[in-house]
C-alpha cells in the first residue's frame, strides 16, 4: 500500500507593512533593527526572466548581495543570489501573492512555451496551471478583503544567536562573502592543489576546531577574529602573500626577518622566520625545516592553527583576543596588520558579522560597530600613536564611510 505523505505549509503575510514596534518585539531590537524591506510598485509579475530581470529582481537581488553597479550584475549572478531558500531571510517584501491570481491571469506561463521548444513542454506548463489554480485561495476568500499585493514575511526568520561557546556556520560566512563564493569553495587562487576550492564547511569545521583548541570563544573575539582574517586572506581567496603580477618578488619581502622566503603564510599572513620558528615550537616541533613553512600556506589545519597561534601569542602588540573582548577594533586592527590597511574593509566586515549574531552575554547594536575612535581605543596611549598621526587621520578619513553602511 502506498504511503500518503501529507504537508502543512505555514505562510505570514499583511496588508499594512509591519510596523517596527511589532518587529522589535517579535525579533528583538538589534534583530529588527537588520530588516530589510522591499516594495514592488511597478507591477512586474513575480516571475524571474534571466535575460531580462524585471526591476522587483534587481533591487532584490542587490539587497541579499549589494554590489555599486546593479547594472553590471547579470541574470545569472541574480538567480545565484536568490537562489539559496534562506536567501532573503531578513527582507520583508511587498508583491503579487503567489495565492491570488488564477493562471489564466500569469501571462508569463504562455511565455514559457514560446521560449522553451519541447514537445513535452506544453504538457508540463497545463500541469502548473492546474497546481496554481488548486493553490489559490485568496479570491474566494471575500470576507477576508485581501488584495493582490501584500507584505510577505516567509521565509522571514532571526537566525542571529550567540556563539559564545558555539560553532560559527554558514551563516555567519554569507554575511562576508556571496552566496556563490560560499557554494563554490574558498582560496580558489591558491598556487596549492590541497588548498584550492576547499568547501566552506570543511574551512568551518577545522576554524571552529582550531578556535577552541586556542580558546577563542566569546562572539566578540570570534567575529573580530573572522572579519580579520578575511581580509588578510583577500576574501578568503588565497593563505599566502601574493607575489608581482609578473611572478616576481616583490621587494618589500626582502624586509623580513631571515629573508624573502618568510612572507606572509596562513589566513592572517605570519611572517618573518623567528615567528614562524615560533609557531613550530607551539607544535611540538624543535627544528623547522622550509617544509614546515610551506605548511602554512599548503595545509589547512596549519593555515587555521598559524592564525589562531598568532591572535593568542604572536603580535607584537600581545594577546588580541583581550582587545576583541573589549571590542577595541582599533587596536586589534594594528596588532593584526601592523597598521591600518583596508581599515574600512576589516570594519565592514565586522559589522557584517555582527548584524547576524545576538550575543547573550554582551548588548550591542548597529552603533556599538560604526563608531570606532582612536581617542576611545586604548591605541591612544602608544607611542605609535603619537608618531604617526598622518596615518591615524588617513584611517579616520576611512572610517567616516562605515557610517553610510
Amino acid at each position: 500500500m502506498k504511503e500518503t505523505r501529507h504537508q502543512i505549509h505555514f505562510e505570514l503575510f499583511s496588508l499594512a507593512k509591519p510596523p517596527l514596534f511589532f518587529l522589535k518585539k517579535f525579533f528583538g531590537e538589534e534583530a529588527a533593527a537588520q530588516l530589510q524591506f522591499l516594495e514592488n510598485n511597478d507591477g512586474d509579475e513575480e516571475y524571474f526572466d534571466i535575460d531580462s530581470p524585471s526591476d522587483f529582481f534587481k533591487l532584490l537581488s542587490n539587497l541579499i548581495s549589494p554590489t555599486d553597479d546593479e547594472e553590471q550584475v547579470s541574470g545569472l549572478d541574480m538567480r545565484n543570489n536568490l537562489t539559496p531558500w534562506d536567501s532573503a531571510k531578513q527582507i520583508v517584501a511587498k508583491h503579487n501573492s503567489e495565492w491570488y491570481a488564477k493562471a489564466e491571469e500569469r501571462s508569463f506561463l504562455n511565455k514559457l512555451i514560446d521560449r522553451f521548444i519541447h514537445p513535452d513542454f506544453p504538457a508540463l506548463i497545463e500541469h502548473e496551471k492546474t497546481r496554481m489554480d488548486n493553490l489559490v485561495w485568496i479570491q474566494d476568500s471575500p470576507s477576508l478583503n485581501l488584495s493582490k499585493e501584500v507584505w510577505n514575511w516567509w521565509p522571514l526568520g532571526n537566525n542571529s544567536t550567540c556563539i559564545c561557546g558555539s560553532p560559527l556556520t554558514l551563516v555567519h560566512l554569507e554575511a562576508i562573502l556571496s552566496p556563490q563564493r560560499v557554494r563554490n569553495g574558498l582560496f580558489e587562487q591558491s598556487s596549492y592543489s590541497t588548498m584550492k576550492n576547499i568547501s566552506s564547511q570543511l574551512f568551518l569545521d577545522k576554524l571552529n576546531a582550531a578556535m577552541d583548541a586556542f580558546g577563542v570563544n566569546t562572539c566578540l573575539d570570534k567575529i573580530h577574529f573572522l572579519a580579520q582574517a578575511l581580509i588578510e586572506s583577500n576574501n578568503f581567496k588565497t593563505t599566502e602573500e601574493y607575489r608581482n603580477n609578473n611572478g616576481s618578488i616583490p621587494s618589500g619581502w626582502n624586509n623580513y626577518r631571515g629573508g624573502n622566503f618568510y612572507h606572509g603564510r596562513g589566513i592572517i599572513q605570519v611572517t618573518h622566520k623567528d615567528n614562524y620558528a615560533k609557531y613550530w615550537r607551539k607544535m611540538d616541533v624543535a627544528t623547522m625545516t622550509d617544509n614546515h613553512v610551506i605548511k602554512l600556506s599548503s595545509d589547512l589545519h596549519h593555515s587555521l592553527y598559524s592564525a589562531l597561534w598568532f591572535w593568542r601569542f604572536g603580535s607584537a602588540w600581545g594577546d588580541i583576543s583581550n582587545f576583541a573582548k573589549a571590542n577595541d577594533f582599533l587596536k586589534v586592527t594594528i596588532a593584526v596588520n601592523g597598521g591600518y590597511n583596508h581599515v574600512f574593509e576589516r570594519n565592514k566586515a565586522l559589522l557584517s558579522l555582527s548584524r547576524v549574531i545576538r550575543c547573550n552575554t554582551v548588548s550591542w547594536g548597529d552603533n556599538s560597530f560604526k563608531n570606532f575612535k582612536f581617542e576611545d581605543s586604548s591605541i591612544s596611549n602608544s607611542r605609535w600613536y603619537r608618531n604617526n598621526t598622518s596615518t591615524v587621520n588617513l584611517a579616520k578619513g576611512k572610517l567616516e564611510g562605515i557610517k553610510h553602511v
